[in-house]
């Protein structure tokens, strides 16, 4: 009678647990394609379209299709900047502070940086775009960069 009750009560879990797993399944698939519709549309929008849902905030490589994406280094950048914020601090202290000390007006007797830091938050260049000219004359590469920076420091 025990065998018997076990493969019953074995075979109703595996029943619902095939089931719950099918709902979920089904569940699944209609948001993918939900959202597969909803890229579709988004990837039927023009330009200006796109400027019009994205504001201010629209990244020069949509709008200038020559400017180029520059995820990787974007990636290193906000690597790098906790190192670039010291030295940049380092910099700014030695030469800063002695040209504040050397026009401070009358009556002040010093004037020094309490805190400097350029923030956590790295720049993030939004497009790159490789410029070169091929005359006799000259041959000349140059960069052209578009870039935001929104600090996150205390005001």
């Amino acid at each position: 009678m025990g065998f018997i009750s076990g493969v019953v009560m074995g075979l109703v879990v595996g029943v619902v647990i095939m089931a719950g797993w099918s709902r979920v399944m089904q569940r699944r698939s209609r948001k993918r394609v939900a959202k597969a519709a909803d890229i579709k549309v988004l990837g039927s929008l023009g330009r200006e379209d796109l400027k019009k849902l994205c504001g201010d905030n629209f990244p020069e490589w949509i709008s200038f299709p020559q400017y180029e994406q520059v995820k990787w280094l974007n990636k290193h950048l906000s690597k790098l900047w906790p190192f670039v914020s010291q030295a940049a601090t380092a910099v700014v202290k030695e030469s800063v502070e002695p040209l504040l000390d050397d026009y401070r007006p009358p009556g002040i007797k010093s004037l020094k940086f309490n805190k400097f830091s350029l923030g956590n938050v790295s720049p993030k260049i939004e497009g790159l775009m490789f410029c070169f000219s091929n005359s006799l004359v000259s041959r000349m590469h140059r960069y052209r960069y578009m870039y935001q920076y929104w600090a996150d420091m205390d005001t």
